[in-house]
């Protein structure tokens, strides 16, 4: 009844928070696309990278099919470590006028999950490319590790050849199902 003694509030305009919004949104997607762009550069090397993850599969105190689940066991499990430490500051540094802006609007943590995206998008890939390596060898794999297991009888009883299998499956899961309902 006596609303005109009350302090009339500013409203912003529904045109305005649509402009907002609009700029926001192609601001994300301009620094989306400069950190693609930046993150693209490491895809040549995801090959090499995964090939490296095996390293020597002829140690005649294991069978080679197991030589190359625990090679690739351990790329996975040190992917973070291995690689966070490098790509991550890499790509913060390629990005820092976007940081500098998003830290004035107040989307610093969004823009912190981009960049982990990012890198999280390069892990998978090498994850990925080093199973497919593991996937590619596997007949002369099977070949190498029928030979080893025949010159050595004992040693063979001791270790199955599903050895690391499960262990392996687990350390696969996340890059596997990435995206997909649990």
């Amino acid at each position: 009844m006596f609303g005109w003694f009350r302090k009339s509030e500013k409203r912003v305009s529904d045109e305005k928070v649509a402009e907002a919004y609009e700029l926001g949104r192609r601001a994300a997607a301009s620094a989306n696309a400069d950190m693609a762009a930046f993150m693209s550069r490491f895809d040549s090397a995801v090959e090499t990278v995964a090939d490296a993850a095996f390293r020597n599969l002829k140690d005649p105190r294991l069978p080679p099919l197991v030589l190359a689940r625990i090679d690739l066991k351990n790329f996975i499990d040190h992917i973070d470590e291995d690689l966070g430490p490098r790509v991550l500051p890499q790509l913060r540094s390629a990005t820092v006028k976007w940081a500098n802006a998003m830290a004035q609007i107040g989307a610093t943590p969004e823009f912190e999950r981009l960049l982990q995206h990012h890198c999280d998008t390069l892990k998978t890939k090498l994850a990925l490319a080093a199973f497919q390596r593991l996937l590619d060898m596997t007949e002369s794999l099977k070949e190498a590790d029928n030979q080893w297991r025949a010159a050595n009888p004992e040693r063979a009883a001791e270790i199955g050849v599903d050895a690391l299998g499960d262990e392996l499956a687990a350390a696969l899961r996340p890059y596997l199902t990435q995206g997909n309902p649990k």
